[in-house]
């Protein structure tokens, strides 16, 4: 079966970049996302941080975010 349905087809083609897209968008509803940056730990334990535990970690990232922007105010 397989060696009919083949013999039809065009098998030098090849999908173009926005091909993929088409199809990933429409068919499959996946889109592909670039992260634009990288999270240290500390910022990432933040952001999945239920309400709670974020009460417990306010000086800590407080302080994190300081000096971050110190050492941004530098480089």
């Amino acid at each position: 079966m397989y060696c009919e349905w083949a013999t039809g087809m065009d098998f030098n083609r090849t999908a173009s970049m926005r091909q993929y897209r088409d199809v990933f968008n429409t068919e499959y509803n996946i889109v592909f996302f670039f992260q634009a940056k990288d999270l240290c730990a500390l910022c990432e334990k933040w952001k999945k941080a239920a309400r709670e535990e974020r009460l417990s970690m306010v000086r800590e990232y407080g302080d994190h975010l300081k000096n971050y922007k110190r050492v941004k105010q530098r480089g």
